[in-house]
């Protein structure tokens, strides 16, 4: 009886590692940052949105409780309820946020969204005439603050590698320090120049900044875990690309049968 080959699968457990393996896929040139070159523009898109956002937002909470109170003739308690659901309603989305932000094809459109929900719900406080809409668009871009914020960091540990992680926290959160050093010197100049519902208004520009910027991180993201040989590809890149050529728990093993 003739002897023929098939292939039988067979459960080989070093190749379902998602460690790097040398002179594999994994193994790449690109995997790993080459040194001194981890500040990517997408790093930096992402330091930019913090900065951005942070002083668009920044401007408008250093103004309002005048706002509340001069404008709107409310008094503190106003101000203490507002800014004390608006933070609790923070958390809760971050909780929310997390497991959404954990899908790769959700990050990006979160990560935007978030951003732009905030420059947008921050500015429109200045179209108000009662302190319960105030309260509701407060919530609303506290909410948005919230939702974006997994997602933003997911988009970062995308874009570096595990051995650049703490410099590229470091720019994202040297950027939301900025903003809050220059959002309030910035409303301040505005409300001497233009006044305080103007100066809300305004606010809407660092906002948008921040919406464009994190778009362009989040399609540097998406083009280096789709190219594993991208120069910043990160871990999200090299489990993309063991899936798309085939490496994985089994291998082929030809077996004479017959």
């Amino acid at each position: 009886m003739p002897r023929s080959a098939v292939t039988e699968p067979v459960d080989n457990p070093e190749l379902d590692s998602t460690e790097p393996e040398a002179g594999g896929i994994s193994g790449m040139a690109g995997d790993e940052p080459a040194a001194g070159r981890w500040l990517t523009r997408g790093v930096l898109g992402v330091g930019s949105a913090s900065l951005f956002s942070d002083a668009g937002h920044e401007m408008v909470t250093s103004i309002l409780p005048t706002f509340l109170t001069s404008t709107l003739h409310s008094g503190p308690a106003a101000l203490g309820a507002i800014d004390g659901v608006s933070d609790a309603l923070t958390g809760l989305c971050k909780l929310a946020g997390g497991p959404l932000a954990n899908d790769p094809r959700r990050r990006a459109r979160l990560a935007s969204s978030g951003y732009l929900g905030t420059a947008v719900a921050t500015a429109a406080i200045g179209l108000t005439t009662a302190v319960w809409q105030v309260a509701f668009l407060r919530a609303l871009a506290w909410m948005s603050r919230g939702i974006r914020s997994p997602a933003r960091d997911m988009l970062l540990t995308s874009l570096a590698s595990r051995d650049a992680y703490g410099r590229a926290f470091g720019v994202e959160r040297a950027g939301d320090n900025a903003g809050a050093i220059v959002g309030p010197l910035v409303a301040s100049a505005l409300v001497a120049a233009l006044g305080v519902r103007h100066a809300i208004l305004l606010a809407i520009i660092p906002g948008l900044l921040a919406a464009a910027a994190i778009m362009i991180a989040a399609r540097e993201a998406r083009r280096t875990v789709a190219d594993p040989r991208a120069p910043y590809a990160g871990p999200e890149s090299r489990r993309a690309a063991a899936g798309r050529t085939g490496t994985g728990a089994y291998a082929g093993r030809v077996v004479r049968v017959g």
